[in-house]
């Protein structure tokens, strides 16, 4: 049985993480550097997303990207061949609904409907094509 997904990051290095990532996401074919805001996400973050299989976007998409780095029939080599930003774009997506969440009262911004492309894009890339 492999050991779990969040083990393969550092406690506290965030400079290896961000390399280690780099590398699993480059392989994969997304575009890299991947921002430091999704490859710096806390250990133990990464640890209860994988563990209860909820958490917030970004690491849930840690553990998607370290799920994809052990097994090459997972559905992110589809997604990086297709949208190699899509990561990019999943962690402004991320940015987005945290400043909503931390009490924004500004309007939604004209970055809406990207956030909703990426969204579909996702839902498209990983459900609906083989």
């Amino acid at each position: 049985m492999a050991p779990p997904l969040f083990t393969e990051l550092a406690e506290s290095d965030k400079a290896l993480n961000q390399q280690l990532l780099d590398t699993i996401a480059g392989e994969l074919g997304f575009t890299t550097p991947l921002p430091p805001t999704l490859a710096s996400v806390r250990r133990g973050k990464v640890q209860h997303a994988e563990d209860s299989g909820h958490g917030s976007l970004r690491p849930l998409v840690i553990v998607a990207l370290l799920g994809a780095g052990r097994d090459r029939a997972h559905p992110l080599y589809r997604a990086a061949g297709r949208h190699p930003g899509l990561l990019e774009r999943l962690d402004r997506l991320a940015q987005a609904r945290d400043r909503v969440a931390h009490d924004n009262d500004d309007p939604p911004s004209r970055t809406v409907e990207r956030h909703r492309e990426t969204v579909f894009l996702l839902v498209e890339t990983l459900l609906l094509t083989r």
